[in-house]
C-alpha cells in the first residue's frame, strides 16, 4: 500500500505496532516475548515503531507491591486519532529470559499486556535485526514467536520504506479493497517535529470513511456519561467519554474505594483531659443486620481496626436519602473537650456571585469524602467506638467529629488552590465546576480531575452530575438564567405542620431564614414568629397563624433571582416600617429589570422615610454594600403616598 489515511501528530510519539500490509496481502510479522515485570508474567509485544515502553493499566493493577505512578506524559494512539496521558511508573524489575533490568517504564490504556518499545531496546543494546526467532541482546539471546493478524495489536508502525498498518471494517457487510488502493496520506514527523500536528487528513475514496473510535468506559462510569451527554452533541459526547476515559482512576468502583490523601491529616486535640468512655447503646432492631455488614467492611477497607483504647463513644448509623446507611459516631462528649478548628465558609452571597457569565455547571461529589483525610496517630485512639462485637478505632477521619468540616474544607480549598473562584466554587464537600462554553468546562473539568488525581482523591460516580445547564447547589438551583429554590424545599414548606412548641418555630424559621432572599419583606411577615422565639414563650393566635401561612405562600411563590452582573447599573428600592428596615436590589440586564434579591433587617426602631435609603446603606445587608449599591446605582426611597408620618424626630444615622 502506498499510502495509508492516517496522519501521525500530536504532543509526543506515538505507541504503535505493526498488523498486515494490505497491498501484498502477506502477513507482516511482529514479535512476542515472555516477560516478567515485577511479579507479573506476560506475552510482551516487541514494537520498533514505539518509542516508549508501555505496560496496560490491567498489568499495573496485577503488581504487587505496586509501585506509584509519578509524572506523565502525553502519546498518540495511532487507532485513537486522540492524544491520552500515560503515566511513568518506576525504576522497577523488568525481566527477558536472564536478563535482569530496573527500567522506568509507562502505564497506559492499551489492549495488549506490554509494548516493548525502542527506549528499552537500546537500554538493553539489542541489535538493530532480528536473527531467525531470537531477540539478540547484548547479554542474552531469547526466543520470539511469529505474531501475525490472528490476534488484534493495537496501532501503526513504520518498516524500512514501507508503511502498515490496519483497516478495519466497522460495517456488518463484507467490504473488498482492490490492491493499489489509494485511501490516504500519513506523515511522518521528525524528532524535532514531534509537538506539530499534521491536521490535514484528506479522504480520497469516499468508499472509505473514517470513523471515530469510542474509548472503553468501565461499567462503573458509563450511566454517568450516558447521563451527562444529553445536551451534547455526538462530537462533544465523545470528548466528554474521552475525558472519563483518561481519568477513570479518579473515579471510585465502589464506597469503600477510596483515595488516600496524606498532605494533611487530622488531628483531635483534646489537650490534657482525661478520656471520655461511654456506654454501648442498643442498636434500632432494623439496623442490626446493616451494623454487621457495615462494620465488615469498613474492616475490609482498613477504615477501623480494632482498638485498646481507653476512649468509647455509641456509634449512630443514620439512613441517607439514597437509602444506603452512615456510620457516625456519638463524639459529642468529647467534641466538648476538644479545641475548636476555626476554618470559615465562604458566604453563599460570594458564591452566587461567581456564577455571572457561566453556561454549564458540573457537581461533583467525593466518595465518602471524611474518609479520604487520615487521622494523625495521636487522634486515632479518642475516635474509638464500641459495638457488640467489641471496641474499633478509626485510622481515617469520620463523621461526628466537631472540627471534621473544617478540616475537609481546608483539604478541598488546597485541592483546588488558583481555581477556586475562577473555574470552580467550593462548599465543604459540595465542588461545582462553571464554565463559560463547552470548550472552557471540559478544560475546567480536566484540570480539576488532575488535582483530585494528584492528591489521590476519589469522586463518586453516582453522585456526580457533568455538564448540565442547571445544577443544584447550596441547596439552590443554579442556571444561566439566575438561582431560584429547590422544588424539594417547597414541597417541604408546602407539608409543614403547624408548630406546637417553640422548638417547632425555631426549625420552621431556620427553613425560611435560607430562604429570605427570596421573600419580599420577609422581616416584617415573620415578625410575629420572631416574637415569640424572643420572648421564648409560644402563644399561637390568629396573628402568628396568619404570619406562618403568609410565610408558607411566600416560598411557593418565590422568583427566580438573577445573579448579579459587575457591568450592569443597580436600583436599590427602599422602605422601612415600625418593626424593620429593608430594600429590593434590582438590576437592569439586557434591558429588563432583574431581582437579584430582597433584604430586611428585623429592627426595634422605625426610621422615618428620609431616613430610610440612608439607614439601609449604613446598617442594611453587608452583601448589598460589598455590590456598590448605592456607589454604582441609584437608591431610592418608597413613595410618599404609602409613608407614615414619623413618631420620632430625625436623628443622625451612624
Amino acid at each position: 500500500m502506498q499510502n495509508q489515511e492516517i496522519a501521525l501528530g500530536g504532543e509526543q510519539p506515538i505507541i504503535c505496532t505493526g498488523v498486515r500490509n494490505v497491498q501484498s496481502q502477506e502477513v507482516v510479522p511482529a514479535y512476542i516475548v515472555r516477560e516478567d515485570v515485577g511479579n507479573v508474567s506476560m506475552d510482551a509485544i516487541v514494537d520498533t515503531a514505539a518509542e516508549i515502553t508501555v505496560i496496560s493499566e490491567e498489568v499495573y493493577r496485577r503488581l504487587i507491591p505496586k509501585p506509584r505512578l509519578s509524572g506523565k506524559r502525553r502519546v498518540q494512539m495511532a487507532d485513537k486519532g486522540q492524544a491520552s496521558w500515560a503515566n511513568l511508573v518506576g525504576p522497577i524489575s523488568v525481566k527477558v529470559g536472564l536478563l535482569s533490568t530496573q527500567e522506568t517504564i509507562y502505564v497506559a490504556q492499551i489492549n495488549d499486556d506490554m509494548l516493548l518499545g525502542v527506549d528499552y531496546l537500546g537500554q538493553i543494546q539489542c541489535c538493530d535485526r532480528f536473527r531467525g526467532p531470537h531477540l539478540t541482546g547484548a547479554r542474552r539471546a531469547d526466543p520470539l514467536a511469529d505474531f501475525g493478524f490472528g490476534q488484534e495489536i493495537q496501532g501503526l508502525s513504520k518498516a524500512k520504506d514501507s508503511i502498515v498498518t490496519v483497516l478495519y471494517n466497522w460495517t456488518t457487510r463484507e467490504i473488498t479493497v482492490p490492491e493499489n488502493t489509494f485511501v490516504g496520506t500519513a506523515y511522518e514527523l521528525s524528532g524535532d517535529g514531534l509537538n506539530q500536528e499534521a491536521d490535514h487528513v484528506h479522504e480520497r475514496n469516499p468508499a472509505i470513511r473514517s470513523c471515530q473510535v469510542t474509548p472503553d468506559l468501565p461499567s462503573h462510569l458509563e450511566p454517568l456519561w450516558l447521563d451527562s451527554k444529553t445536551e451534547l452533541d455526538d462530537q462533544q459526547a465523545g470528548s466528554l467519554r474521552s475525558l472519563l476515559a483518561e481519568y477513570q482512576d479518579v473515579f471510585a468502583k465502589s464506597d469503600f474505594d477510596l483515595g488516600d490523601f496524606t498532605a494533611v491529616y487530622h488531628t483531635v486535640d483534646t489537650g490534657q483531659a482525661a478520656p471520655i468512655k461511654q456506654r454501648m447503646r442498643r442498636t434500632p432492631i432494623h439496623f442490626k443486620g446493616e451494623e454487621d455488614a457495615h462494620l465488615d467492611k469498613m474492616l475490609e477497607a482498613g477504615v477501623v481496626p480494632p482498638s485498646v483504647s481507653e476512649w468509647a463513644s455509641p456509634p449512630v448509623l443514620v439512613r441517607k436519602r439514597d437509602g444506603s446507611v452512615r456510620w457516625c459516631v456519638d463524639y459529642r462528649a468529647s467534641n466538648k473537650i476538644t479545641r475548636k478548628d476555626v476554618f470559615l465558609l465562604p458566604r453563599i452571597e460570594d458564591c452566587v456571585d461567581a456564577l455571572d457569565g457561566n453556561l454549564w455547571f458540573s457537581k461533583l461529589d467525593a466518595n465518602s469524602a471524611y474518609w479520604q483525610v487520615r487521622l494523625d496517630e495521636e487522634s486515632k485512639a479518642k475516635t474509638a467506638f464500641c459495638t457488640r462485637r467489641g471496641l474499633f478505632e478509626f485510622v481515617r477521619m469520620p463523621f461526628g467529629l466537631c472540627n471534621a468540616p473544617a478540616t475537609f474544607s481546608r483539604v478541598i480549598n488546597m485541592v483546588l488552590s488558583g481555581l477556586n473562584w475562577e473555574s470552580v466554587l467550593t462548599f465543604l464537600d459540595d465542588v461545582c465546576v462553571l464554565g463559560r462554553s463547552y470548550d472552557d468546562h471540559i478544560d475546567n473539568l480536566r484540570k480539576v480531575f488532575e488535582r483530585f488525581r494528584t492528591y489521590e482523591l476519589r469522586l463518586k460516580p453516582r453522585k456526580c452530575s457533568l455538564f448540565r445547564r442547571e445544577v443544584e447547589f447550596l441547596g439552590r438551583l443554579v442556571s444561566k438564567n439566575g438561582i431560584q429554590i429547590l422544588l424539594e424545599s417547597i414541597a417541604a414548606v408546602q407539608k409543614w405542620p403547624v408548630p406546637r412548641t417553640v422548638k417547632d418555630i425555631q426549625r420552621f424559621m431556620g427553613l425560611t431564614n435560607y430562604h429570605r432572599l427570596f421573600i419580599k419583606d420577609y422581616s416584617r411577615v415573620a415578625e410575629p414568629l420572631f416574637r415569640i422565639l424572643k420572648n421564648n414563650e409560644f402563644r399561637w393566635r390568629e396573628e402568628e397563624e396568619q404570619s406562618f401561612e403568609n410565610l408558607k405562600k411566600a416560598l411557593t411563590e418565590t422568583p427566580v433571582l438573577g445573579i448579579p452582573s459587575t457591568n450592569d447599573p443597580f436600583i436599590l428600592d427602599t422602605d422601612g416600617s415600625d418593626v424593620a428596615i429593608g430594600a429590593e436590589l434590582i438590576q437592569l440586564q439586557a434591558g429588563a429589570k432583574r431581582v437579584i434579591g430582597y433584604r430586611r433587617r428585623h429592627g426595634q426602631e422605625a426610621y422615618p422615610y428620609d431616613e430610610r435609603p440612608r439607614a439601609y446603606g449604613v446598617r442594611g445587608s453587608p452583601s448589598m454594600e460589598n455590590q456598590g449599591v448605592p456607589a454604582r446605582g441609584l437608591a431610592r426611597g418608597e413613595r410618599r403616598s404609602t409613608m407614615a408620618t414619623p413618631k420620632k424626630p430625625p436623628r443622625e444615622v451612624s
